[in-house]
């Protein structure tokens, strides 16, 4: 049984001031994903995009399936809300975003992980007019969230403001942004930093980010603060950073010295180098000897970072803001940084997972549901602690299994869950 959580107010996370009645909803995927969840979702789209040819045309669940280029001519960005049944939503998104300004949102994922903290983020939104609490004492940590303004960011830095009220939090920004944006995501910082941009923007405009990076590590360290968490300025850390900075640090802060607590949850074992940046914790020091690295002055068309799809796998690093970030940083501290061997000694020497005890959730790729799949006829400790708290909606699964028209034959054949 198909178990799946959510709903259209989750766009409110990603878009808080979308209108869904001026909203055309338009689909992109035509395989497989498209075709087993599309039914599940409930909402009806007009059509349906996919860049490859042999699928355009097709009908597909009452769709026709259309090109990137129909949308490009025929519709108004600000007019339409694409849902992306992909798994690879992160990619295709970037394809919708090379097509222009149009609003995005991966409609259902598999598992239930998002489920809790877009419950926390919506009713946050609902109350997003509420006083910032009130600091009683500063810690010995401190938070900079990095990058431009989204119609999300205001979100991201309330909540964290909400989880650590004591602890310092400052927004590194680029400069020029508008007053008025800049004034909301000021209510939930100790301080805005504002940033002169960078005049070579680097390919994917990574000196942006390492600029503004830079801006945050710095403000830190001069203020004293003991230990550094960075954040993307779309993300929240989820978890007790307190807890995992005395489990990995020590009390006194003296256990791996010089190390990084990194993201594992979009690193790639394979590919040298390519390790998540959107999230990590440090001591201060640390921090910004990362974020000290320079400034890419490649263009974007330099024949050194282009690649094509018959390269080898881990050539896809030549490009990323990820690998030149890491890969820079390991030659500043004198480590090798060309082959995979040096990236594993690399990881093992001056890095730390923040897992399991943290993660980051981007609030940019919320998904409308969440999808579980329940085949279990046995009950499990989890099913038991939630039939005895009441939660889970356990017995609303029971009963909506047995209201089903399914057999003993299917029970057998466990269909029946």
């Amino acid at each position: 049984m198909a178990i799946i959580q959510g709903g259209l107010s989750r766009l409110h996370i990603r878009y808080p001031n979308i209108d869904l009645k001026k909203i055309k909803i338009i689909a992109w995927g035509a395989g497989q994903f498209l075709r087993d969840l599309y039914p599940l979702v409930g909402i009806k789209a007009e059509y349906t995009i996919c860049p490859h040819s042999e699928n355009q045309g097709k009908i597909i669940h009452n769709l026709e399936v259309k090109s990137p280029d129909y949308l490009l001519k025929n519709e108004d960005p600000k007019s339409v809300l694409i849902l992306i049944f992909s798994a690879s939503f992160v990619e295709v998104s970037h394809q919708i975003g090379s097509l222009g300004n149009f609003q995005s949102i991966p409609a259902i994922e598999y598992g239930t992980q998002s489920n809790h903290i877009a419950e926390e983020l919506l009713l946050l939104q609902k109350n997003i007019h509420l006083v910032p609490p009130q600091k009683e004492h500063y810690s010995e940590i401190g938070f900079f969230t990095q990058g431009p303004i989204f119609a999300f960011t205001e979100l991201a830095l309330a909540y964290q403001r909400f989880q650590y009220p004591n602890d310092y939090h400052c927004f590194a920004t680029d400069a020029g942004q508008s007053p008025e944006a800049l004034s909301r995501c000021a209510r939930w910082v100790d301080e805005i930093i504002e940033v002169q941009l960078p005049e070579v923007p680097g390919p994917l405009r990574r000196n942006y980010m390492i600029r503004t990076a830079k801006a945050g590590a710095e403000n830190i360290q001069k203020k004293g603060i003991k230990y550094s968490v960075r954040l993307r300025s779309g993300n929240v850390a989820i978890g007790n950073v307190r807890k995992y900075i005395q489990t990995t640090f020590g009390h006194q802060g003296s256990y791996f010295p010089g190390r990084i607590g990194f993201h594992m949850g979009w690193t790639m074992r394979n590919i040298p180098f390519q390790i998540s940046e959107a999230f990590m914790v440090a001591r201060a020091e640390d921090m910004l000897s990362l974020w000290s690295i320079e400034e890419d002055q490649r263009h974007e068309d330099d024949p050194s970072i282009l690649f094509s799809p018959e390269m080898h796998h881990s050539d896809l690093a030549r490009s990323t803001n990820e690998n030149f970030v890491w890969s820079t940083y390991a030659k500043n501290i004198g480590y090798a940084n060309n082959t995979i061997e040096d990236y594993l000694l690399f990881m093992r020497e001056k890095l730390v997972p923040v897992e399991p005890e943290l993660t980051t959730y981007s609030l940019k790729y919320t998904p409308l549901f969440g999808m579980e799949f329940d085949s279990n006829i046995n009950p499990d400790t989890k099913w038991w602690n939630n039939l005895a708290n009441n939660s889970g909606n356990t017995e609303h699964r029971v009963m909506e299994i047995f209201k089903r028209n399914s057999s003993i034959a299917d029970h057998y054949a466990r269909r029946i869950g």
